[in-house]
């Protein structure tokens, strides 16, 4: 075969597998005139490669995805290109330095160079307020995939605090999500978003972004984690990252990057069983870190100061709510893996005690935490696994405010369903002699409606499977839904806190 057939040959080879490797739901690139982020045939469309880095930023100036025009500097690059581009490159430094493979380029998957350069290629494009950026895929081989940045040409009307602001956390988050790729093809979208959000607090920790995603994660703690709201992506599953922070507090950033790791090694899209495997590879407990998770979670917002948690747990206002508040409490409640409950008991003074109406298995732990006269809790006075039904006196109290916390720390199919009861002597007689009802199913639900026998569950645990979102990023508004359940006759009512 002369050198001209081989080469013939080659490009033959490759043109026909960048076919195969295109997947169905590969994104076209804006400059391509499809998709749904695309420059318009009216704009006029440039680029500028940063210097000593491979990445090159398309934008438009002129047309309807014009960027900044302002060029202080009067060297014929907008100045927000400009930013776009270096920032992007510095990030892109920066995890590799923290250990974390970089995305990849069209050439490490067989894909000839698109976007006229074989670096990573960046568009500015307007997207209308309907999110303000994305990783898109352009092909994947042997379950990783290379891809492109968009980021909103202007965030006219996004309310970030500056343009630096807004380029630094998109760069941040959007390149997390190539960085995903180069591990895995198939990530669930709230280890996606929430891993990318944390990133954005690892390399600038006090990124607002961070913060606020991280408030709503602890308004719905009741759902486990890896089930977010059935539909499309929420605000939850990009709050999840709260979690992520709280291993980086607690075992350093290398814990993700062996989560990662063990992602791309096993291939199988089990993220919580490479969580629980990197967390114990690092040298700690995945259900005693997860306890801790949920005290620390406790002490955020007004409840913060007092005991351990985060360096910036003020800012996680309101921070969590209490599920039941009375001076005396019964409940039977359902408790999810890998989540939390919390309930606030006005103590009118004496004794105090906690009770469990039924065996437990140690499954569900519970913790009791005071809180002085400012509300801020102190560090817990029981942390109780208890086997058996059983009835445990922590002594005589003054008047004052407790916080109960009960968890069931496992990854588990299935949700554990408990009666106790936490309050005075009098509040154990009912715990004692109420008859429980633990029937009906017991699993954790994949629809988003109550079932027959069981109404739905405020911070109940429905999958998230109807999203086939993998990378996109939305802005999305932070409400967090509530529902309402009614309890058996003989349960205090649930007062919410305002």
């Amino acid at each position: 075969m002369s050198t001209r057939q081989a080469d013939a040959h080659h490009a033959f080879v490759v043109g026909f597998l960048a076919a195969l490797l295109l997947p169905a739901d590969a994104e076209a690139r804006p400059d391509d005139g499809a998709g749904l982020f695309t420059f318009d045939a009216a704009d006029v469309v440039e680029f500028w490669d940063v210097p000593d880095a491979r990445v090159r930023v398309h934008f438009s100036s002129d047309g309807p995805n014009a960027t900044v025009p302002a060029d202080s500097d009067g060297d014929g690059v907008p100045d927000f290109v400009a930013t776009v581009g270096l920032e992007v490159a510095e990030v892109l430094a920066f995890y590799e330095a923290m250990g974390f493979r970089v995305p990849l380029f069209e050439a490490d998957i067989g894909l000839a160079p698109l976007g006229g350069s074989a670096d990573l290629d960046v568009y500015l494009v307007d997207f209308g307020g309907s999110s303000d950026g994305q990783f898109g895929v352009d092909g994947c081989l042997r379950g990783v995939c290379a891809g492109h940045l968009l980021i909103e040409n202007d965030f006219s009307g996004y309310g970030y605090p500056s343009l630096d602001h807004a380029a630094q956390v998109l760069a941040s988050h959007e390149l997390f999500h190539g960085v995903q790729y180069a591990y895995a093809q198939d990530l669930d979208p709230w280890f996606s978003e929430g891993t990318a959000v944390w990133a954005e607090h690892l390399y600038e920790p006090e990124v607002e972004d961070y913060l606020r995603f991280c408030t709503a994660y602890l308004g719905d703690v009741g759902r486990s984690i890896d089930r977010p709201p059935a539909g499309s992506v929420t605000a939850f599953s990009y709050g999840t990252a709260l979690y992520f922070g709280f291993l980086q507090e607690q075992l350093g950033a290398d814990v993700m990057v062996d989560m990662l790791d063990r992602l791309g090694a096993a291939g199988d899209g089990d993220e919580v069983g490479a969580m629980a495997d990197a967390v114990d590879a690092a040298g700690g407990d995945f259900a005693d870190l997860w306890l801790t998770f949920a005290t620390w979670n406790l002490a955020t917002g007004p409840r913060s100061g007092r005991t351990e948690t985060y360096p910036y747990a003020v800012d996680l206002w309101p921070g969590i709510s209490a599920e039941v508040t009375g001076s005396s409490i019964v409940d039977d409640n359902r408790f999810y893996p890998l989540a939390a409950t919390y309930f606030r008991l006005d103590h009118t003074g004496g004794e105090l005690f906690i009770g469990v109406g039924e065996d437990n298995d140690e499954a569900v732990i519970f913790q009791v935490h005071p809180a002085d006269d400012s509300g801020k809790v102190l560090d817990p006075i029981l942390t109780w696994r208890p086997d058996t039904a059983d009835v445990q006196s922590l002594g005589p109290h003054d008047a004052g405010t407790f916080w109960l916390l009960g968890t069931y720390p496992q990854v588990a199919s299935e949700s554990e369903k408990r009666l106790f009861c936490f309050g005075d002597a009098a509040t154990m007689d009912d715990c004692a002699l109420a008859e429980v009802d633990t029937s009906g199913d017991t699993g954790i639900p994949d629809d988003t409606g109550p079932t027959d026998d069981e109404p739905e569950v405020d911070g109940g645990s429905e999958d998230d499977t109807s999203s086939s979102d993998k990378g996109g990023c939305s802005t999305l508004a932070l409400g967090v839904s509530t529902w309402t359940l009614w309890l058996p006759v003989w349960a205090v009512s649930r007062r919410r806190e305002t």
